[in-house]
């Protein structure tokens, strides 16, 4: 995997954050000093990982909404957090590029097999972004812990 994209620093982050229980700040400190990036790279690939982090309970609602609630593996899982990150939170980053990089991503991270059902999932939503824009906002009405994304009971 090249290390010099922020997408793909990103991903690594945050599935080495799944599996070492550091924080995800130690874990972007140290990848960027071994890799360092552009200024508008750095700050796409932070925002990515706090992102994610941030929106996870609200990002895995979404994956559980197309895939019936089924468990997906925690790479997978990850993939699809960050092209919905991309597709939802992010202003300047268009649709089809969020697919168009996540299912790279998924190739040339090993997971290749699987590019067609992150494919599948994040399409869905690009056809579908005005209803689940409106979704996530009556997510945050309805059920706040999910649509702000805390804990449920902070909410």
């Amino acid at each position: 995997m090249s290390i010099q994209k922020p997408r793909e620093i990103a991903f690594r982050i945050l599935t080495e954050r799944l599996h070492q229980r550091e924080f995800s700040e130690v874990l972007l400190d140290r990848a960027l000093q071994r890799n360092p990036l552009p200024p508008n790279d750095r700050r796409l690939c932070q925002e990515l990982v706090f992102g994610v982090v941030r929106w996870s309970a609200t990002l895995d609602w979404l994956i559980r909404q197309k895939t019936g609630g089924r468990t997906q593996k925690a790479a997978l899982q990850t993939l699809l957090e960050l092209g919905l990150y991309q597709m939802f939170w992010l202003d300047r980053i268009p649709p089809h590029a969020a697919v168009h990089e996540s299912v790279q991503l998924a190739k040339t991270a090993g997971y290749g097999a699987q590019s067609g059902f992150i494919n599948a999932v994040l399409r869905a939503y690009s056809r579908e972004l005005d209803t689940t824009r409106t979704a996530l906002h009556d997510l945050k009405r309805n059920t706040p812990h999910l649509g702000f994304s805390h804990p449920e009971w902070l909410c």
